[in-house]
């Protein structure tokens, strides 16, 4: 009897850990299919953000020039 609860258990067991093998293999295969979206995400926030500093550089220098005379 207690060697067949044993038997019992470790099966139950085993089936668990390839549940948990079969999840992990589809969270490994969910992750490399998003995360090249967010990389390119990354990137694109990226030259979002260099281009706002890049006008805001552009911007500053012209409030820092001198006023234009005429005449």
């Amino acid at each position: 009897m207690d060697n067949q609860i044993i038997l019992e258990s470790l099966a139950a067991f085993r089936e668990s850990q390839l549940e948990c093998l079969a999840m992990s293999n589809r969270i490994n295969q969910l992750m490399s299919m998003v995360l090249p979206s967010l990389s390119e995400l990354v990137d694109a926030i990226e030259q979002k953000r260099q281009s706002h500093d890049n006008m805001s550089d552009f911007r500053r220098s012209l409030v820092s020039m001198p006023p234009l005379t005429f005449g």
